[in-house]
């Protein structure tokens, strides 16, 4: 079995980010296992509202990367609304890789091995390109 590097790298980066995982990784001389919380998303408004007021930011701004391709005009104006309270851009980056890797869409376990989507990745990496990008000329705007 190919072993696949991007799924460990997502993973430093998330721990790097600040996520909180939850499991164990347990290694021997030819393998890693990794043990993660997933997590399957409702990628709507309501839910990202429901993530907000409960101050949990962060996957209330992974679910916004989510929704950015289906309404970005509607996802730029509810993210602007968290712009008093950090960093839009580095928080957008910060909940991408704190909650890509708990996504069921993206990883998988079977038989105890973590397989992943690198075009899934790429695909929501964009989708977060693309929404830090209409954040920033949205500021320059005003």
């Amino acid at each position: 079995m190919r072993k696949r590097p991007y799924v460990f790298i997502v993973l430093f980066m998330a721990l790097f980010a600040g996520a909180q995982v939850s499991g164990s990784v347990l290694f021997s001389d030819d393998s890693i296992s990794v043990e993660l919380k997933k997590q399957d998303f409702d990628y709507s408004f309501k839910a990202a509202d429901t993530y907000i007021q409960q101050k949990k930011y962060d996957v209330a701004l992974y679910i916004y990367i989510n929704l950015f391709p289906v309404d970005s005009a509607r996802v730029v104006e509810k993210v602007m609304e968290l712009d008093s309270l950090f960093d839009l851009p580095k928080e957008i980056l910060k909940a991408f890789a704190t909650n890509v890797i708990q996504d069921t869409e993206m990883f998988q376990m079977s038989n105890g091995v973590m397989s992943g989507s690198l075009d899934v990745m790429n695909k929501k990496a964009k989708w977060g390109d693309a929404l830090i990008k209409a954040i920033k000329a949205k500021k320059i705007k005003n």
